[in-house]
């Protein structure tokens, strides 16, 4: 049994190593899970995902809503979500440049 558990364990190792490598580390584990979420239902650069669609995300399935809510509001401030254009809330960009989590940058 613990032999067929090894190749899971390699392949957490390595996105730690990925995690490290892209600056995703600097964000808590929460943070990750709600970017990953929204990196999941993107279609590519610009498209817009909404908080009901990663709301529905197995990532996602055990985090409450304002813990949710509270981690899109940091990744903002972080600069790797962004509002989308003419809406009020609900609805971000996700922003891949991750030098601003490895470099420590927010938004003013």
């Amino acid at each position: 049994m613990l032999e067929g558990l090894k190749p899971l364990s390699k392949l957490r190792e390595l996105l730690v190593e990925m995690e490290i490598e892209l600056g995703l580390d600097k964000l808590a584990p929460g943070e990750r899970d709600v970017f990953y979420a929204f990196l999941a239902e993107s279609d590519g650069a610009g498209s817009v995902v909404t908080t009901t669609e990663v709301r529905n995300s197995r990532i996602l399935m055990d985090m409450s809503d304002p813990t949710m809510y509270r981690h899109i509001v940091t990744l903002i401030e972080k600069g790797v979500l962004a509002l989308a254009p003419g809406r009020r809330r609900g609805a971000y960009i996700v922003d891949c440049d991750l030098s601003k989590i490895r470099d420590g940058q927010t938004v003013s």
